[in-house]
């Protein structure tokens, strides 16, 4: 058969934020080390996903923090969670359903 497999490994977290802290410094880009590895966590193990993660980071323009990387990946904040939950346990439907709504609508 002329068919060839090829097993590929993830990249550990810490090589990813690693490299993309490299590149940054290539390109005279602020980084944040938690941004980082916020990004390499998203990426879950593929440096091509973690790059273009980057990239949309820096095309807004500035430092690239915690908080610009869960906005540009459209993470939901823990206060949201906590806000969530609470509604669950009290059977508040209403406000569960207005939390999910504003999480939708920001998305």
């Amino acid at each position: 058969s002329r068919c060839q497999r090829f097993d590929f490994h993830r990249i550990s977290p810490e090589e990813i934020a690693g490299r993309l802290e490299y590149i940054a410094k290539q390109e005279n880009a602020e980084l944040e080390h938690p941004a980082a590895l916020l990004i390499a966590r998203l990426a879950d193990g593929a440096l091509r996903d973690a790059l273009s993660l980057l990239d949309q980071c820096l095309g807004r323009g500035g430092r690239v923090t915690e908080e610009a990387v869960a906005e540009t990946a459209g993470l939901a904040g823990r206060e949201h969670l906590f806000e969530l939950s609470d509604a669950v346990c009290r059977k508040d439907s209403a406000s569960a359903l207005g939390v999910i709504d504003r999480l939708y609508s920001a998305s």
